[in-house]
């Protein structure tokens, strides 16, 4: 950090943003000849392999080989990054109580709970989806803890690896509103990665790893009502990031992600989308409201509420 003006020294910025960039071309296109490879080699390693790849599709497959490359290559960029360790998961906060961490959780719940709920009891009333019949009640109480153990599961380690082992780093080489905005625009971008099947499956390798990463790159904005949900999901990672750099530790995010994964997985559960009623962005269709711009409106507010730090303010 600059100590005379408190920006990050041009030269260690832009040495983050050539590590950040080969971290996601290099471990994407090698997840794009990992996945390749499992389809030609699956049926020669065994049974338990060749049934592995025989049930995933190609993208899951992608997905799940990127994980794996992202976390190899992670000890690389965290070199680049200045990473401070432990410190860095954004667990603890030598500032505030231990108590205050649970506080904070319960908050951030609470937040998820009453912003994404009113978006989706909005959308149910205006008709663009509807309740589903359901059986008795000990049939929806199972699939609802369900939901809710897998909703904090993931917070917990998206939130972990996301809004403190990078966000943080990122905070001291770029500063709070870049390192939130980079983030959560790879954040966004990484929901909506969809290979080629055609290329996996090809019988040549290299080429063929080449043409499944363009074809990635490529497909970004073809997906379904792309510009509203890429907006959306972007605006929910500086949500994010703005408890983060607000709060010093990632509980209000862990808190406020698990609470909307939980109401996503719910609200798909219980309602289905009402096929006669053509797509509005004002409401959209989505059991997830990612296509809404009521979901736009009610993250603008949260935003609105608990703003990330200004330059002025010293970074978590």
């Amino acid at each position: 950090m600059n100590s005379a003006t408190g920006n990050p020294p041009a030269g260690r910025a832009w040495k983050v943003v050539l590590a950040l960039a080969l971290y996601i071309g290099v471990g994407l296109w090698l997840a794009c000849l990992t996945s390749i490879l499992l389809f030609k080699l699956g049926p020669h390693l065994g049974s338990a392999v060749s049934d592995f790849v025989a049930r995933k599709s190609e993208d899951t497959l992608l997905r799940r080989s990127a994980m794996i490359w992202a976390v190899l290559f992670l000890p690389l960029l965290l070199k680049q990054l200045d990473w401070q360790g432990r410190s860095d998961f954004g667990w603890t906060d030598l500032r505030s109580p231990r108590r205050r961490y649970v506080q904070l959780a319960v908050l951030g719940i609470a937040v998820g709970l009453l912003s994404l709920g009113a978006v989706c009891g909005l959308v149910l009333a205006g008709g663009a989806r509807a309740l589903t019949p359901s059986d008795a009640a000990q049939s929806i109480v199972l699939p609802l803890f369900f939901f809710a153990l897998s909703g904090l599961t993931v917070a917990i380690i998206e939130e972990t690896f996301a809004r403190g082992i990078l966000f943080r780093p990122l905070i001291r080489s770029w500063g709070v509103w870049p390192a939130a905005l980079v983030s959560s625009l790879l954040f966004a971008a990484a929901h909506f990665i969809h290979g080629d099947p055609a290329a996996v499956r090809s019988y040549s390798l290299f080429p063929a790893s080449f043409k499944l990463l363009t074809s990635c790159l490529a497909g970004i904005p073809d997906a379904s009502h792309f510009l509203v949900r890429f907006a959306n999901l972007a605006l929910l990672g500086i949500v994010l990031c703005s408890f983060a750099a607000r709060t010093g530790t990632i509980w209000l995010s862990v808190g406020a992600h698990a609470a909307w994964v939980w109401v996503m997985k719910v609200n798909g559960f219980l309602s289905d989308t009402v096929t006669s009623r053509p797509w509005t962005p004002w409401w959209g269709q989505r059991g997830d409201c990612t296509d809404s711009l009521l979901a736009t409106s009610a993250l603008l507010i949260v935003l609105a509420v608990v703003r990330p730090r200004s330059p002025s303010e010293p970074p978590v």
